[in-house]
């Protein structure tokens, strides 16, 4: 049936790991042990801009953390002492019920959702800036998955995208499972 949201993530990066939960408004960060050993995860001084009972997703591109809350991408840098600054963007296209994922090369994939009328099958991809700049941000429309979804589960494995269940326009369950090839360069064809 239909996926939930990514209303969490984890990073590894430094010897750290980080844990940003939505749904509870926090993020907490970890030290790494030389034999693999979490230590005791301590609250970051950040506040994320949306919280997960308003529909929002995340992702974690390098060094940047994306939170989505339907309307506005807010990025923020992550570093030693945290994250922030927070930035928003409107991308240009509605981003409710839709699917964050990192793709190879620091590119972002907004894929299916509803454009506030229908259930759509559209797939946006982004290129992050490497510099430390997260915005701007250009989004450009990729080939569309074969049928509109919401409510679904995206996963990648491997060089393979999987989009998996969800929900048509009619809010009728979707079994299907529509897969596509990643290429090095982090693009893909119709899922």
């Amino acid at each position: 049936a239909g996926g939930e949201p990514a209303t969490y993530r984890f990073r590894l990066a430094d010897g750290t790991i980080d844990f940003y939960n939505l749904s509870q408004d926090v993020a907490y960060r970890a030290r790494l042990g030389p034999d693999g050993s979490v230590g005791e995860f301590e609250l970051l001084p950040a506040v994320l801009p949306v919280g997960g009972d308003l529909g929002g997703v995340c992702e974690v591109v390098g060094n940047h953390l994306f939170i989505s809350d339907g309307t506005s991408l807010h990025v923020a840098h992550i570093g030693p002492a945290g994250i922030g600054p927070w930035s928003a963007q409107v991308p240009g296209f509605d981003l409710t019920d839709h699917r964050l994922i990192r793709m190879p090369g620091d590119k972002l994939l907004a894929v299916g959702g509803y454009d506030g009328a229908n259930t759509v099958p559209s797939c946006f991809s982004a290129q992050i800036n490497s510099s430390g700049e997260a915005n701007p941000v250009t989004w450009h429309q990729t080939s569309p998955m074969p049928t509109e979804k919401e409510e679904f589960g995206l996963t990648r494995i491997g060089n393979r995208l999987f989009a998996i269940g969800g929900l048509d326009d009619a809010n009728a369950v979707q079994t299907e499972v529509y897969t596509t090839r990643i290429e090095p360069s982090g693009t893909v064809g119709g899922i």
